[in-house]
């Protein structure tokens, strides 16, 4: 009896602490890591700009039952990827903020509830760019929600190490682009005719001009 009452009064202090310890956990969490990459910032940047890019570096896709589908235009603002999977559910990431070269915001939602924001900025350095990932999880949930946050920073940093590890490969063994030279030539005569048009009168100025 004496050994039950004891069982029972281990029960009730676990979850005491269950229930008391989240309310003084945060409801927002931020994951942030940096890594240089020895590779041009707008080389770097359209690697994250463009959310089918993705596939082939972040640290995500190796969930076998992730399906992707993606919405609006190729890269920059309003470029949306949608997934589902048997593990971690589903959720949506949309670019909302696209600096050339600079910075990147990402809206993301993660099932029905929970939504976050991931955010990159692209340092130019003398070798290449320094590369800031940040995601910052916002309105997690009492109490199982706030249990998730602490031990979210332990979980998903590691996580966020390998894809910018994945980037700076994908990054530093694409070709570099050869650099622009100017080159003299001789001089040749040349006709210049100044014009202008609607877009839709496009068609009639060209035919007009070159004929």
């Amino acid at each position: 009896m004496k050994a039950l009452k004891i069982f029972g009064f281990i029960i009730i202090i676990v979850v005491a602490v269950f229930l008391i310890v989240p309310a003084f956990l945060p409801a927002d969490v931020s994951v942030s890591v940096v890594k240089q990459i020895n590779a041009k910032p707008e080389l770097v940047f359209r690697q994250v700009n463009s959310l089918k890019n993705w596939l082939a570096w972040s640290p995500f896709e190796k969930d076998t039952t992730l399906v992707n589908t993606f919405a609006g235009p190729d890269r920059g603002v309003g470029a949306k990827r949608q997934w589902k999977s048997e593990k971690t559910g589903e959720g949506t990431m949309t670019i909302v903020k696209s600096k050339p070269y600079e910075f990147i915001e990402n809206k993301l939602t993660f099932g029905p509830d929970e939504q976050g924001v991931g955010s990159w900025s692209f340092e130019p350095v003398d070798n290449g760019v320094n590369v800031s990932w940040t995601i910052h999880v916002t309105g997690l949930k009492y109490p199982f929600g706030k249990w998730s946050g602490l031990f979210m920073n332990s979980l998903l940093k590691p996580m966020l190490e390998n894809g910018l590890t994945n980037l700076k490969k994908v990054a530093e063994s694409m070709p570099v682009p050869d650099v622009v030279k100017i080159i003299n030539t001789d001089k040749t005569p040349s006709l210049i005719i100044s014009d202008s048009a609607t877009m839709e009168g496009m068609q009639a100025m060209f035919e007009k001009d070159f004929g």
